[in-house]
């Protein structure tokens, strides 16, 4: 009976079957995309993740990543600094703006002047930069403060843990990032990395940039949560876009106004900022 139903069917019947078939998978596939479309970059800049990704084919980031539940979260603290013995000392880079320095330099810096230093990357450049990391814009925000405790271990009294920065305080999209790296990494200096071209937040023109005399207060307030000791070790600049003679100008009366060094590390290096931070 099937067989004598299938001979009854004409050929426009069986097409009109197809173009059915072909406009449900149409319909499908727009709704997929449409359900996409809050997730797409807003911007082609933000196409840097899939770049990473593709960079990353022949880098092992499970090994140099771990993530929960992968591995054990930790709390040491409960009221303020309160931290095992011994302990290294961590210093934390912070930003007005996101993606203006990375925090190798710092690093080298620091090394120069015989430290024991080591590089912890927090974010995907630095991983592939140190080897080892741990991604924190992919931590589940709860682990957040955890995963950078993780990340600084405890270690010799002398020994400095450079932490690469994320986001900013000031961000309305990335603060909260900032804010748990900032309390899980307890950092006993902190310098402020800014470019003076930028007034607003990248791409984001309503959302002002606030002085760095302010920005100091806010990043200092907020670290006392974990560390009651943390203070400013000087503010490292980008300033690609001033000349020489400005530059000069600009770092005098920053450097007079917060009382702590300013540096380019591609102007003339960032040693006066690692004195300042192994002054302790």
């Amino acid at each position: 009976m099937a067989t004598a139903c299938c001979r009854c069917r004409s050929p426009t019947a069986w097409s009109a079957g197809r173009s059915m078939i072909a406009r449900g998978a149409a319909l499908a596939g727009a709704l997929a995309f449409a359900s996409r479309l809050p997730f797409l970059p807003a911007v082609e800049q933000d196409l840097d993740g899939s770049r990473f990704c593709r960079a990353l084919l022949r880098f092992d980031l499970a090994q140099g990543h771990p993530h929960p539940p992968a591995y054990r979260l930790r709390f040491r603290f409960a009221d303020g600094a309160r931290f095992e013995s011994p302990r290294q000392k961590a210093l934390h880079a912070h930003y007005l703006d996101q993606a203006v320095q990375i925090e190798a330099g710092h690093l080298d810096a620091l090394r120069a002047r015989g430290a024991k230093a080591t590089f912890r990357a927090t974010g995907q450049t630095g991983i592939m930069i140190a080897g080892s990391g741990i991604a924190i814009d992919a931590v589940v925000a709860d682990f957040i403060a955890g995963a950078a405790e993780v990340l600084s271990p405890n270690n010799a009294p002398d020994h400095w843990d450079v932490i690469e920065g994320q986001g900013s305080l000031f961000h309305p999209a990335y603060a909260g990032v900032t804010l748990g790296l900032l309390h899980g990494s307890q950092p006993d200096c902190i310098v402020l990395c800014h470019d003076p071209s930028r007034l607003t937040i990248e791409y984001r023109p309503n959302h002002s940039l606030p002085s760095l005399a302010d920005a100091v207060a806010q990043y200092l307030t907020a670290a006392r949560v974990t560390n009651k000791h943390v203070r400013l070790a000087g503010v490292s600049i980008n300033s690609s876009t001033l000349s020489d003679a400005a530059w000069s100008e600009y770092a005098s009366r920053v450097s007079a106004e917060l009382g702590v060094p300013v540096c380019d590390p591609m102007r003339g290096g960032l040693d006066a900022i690692a004195a300042s931070v192994l002054s302790t």
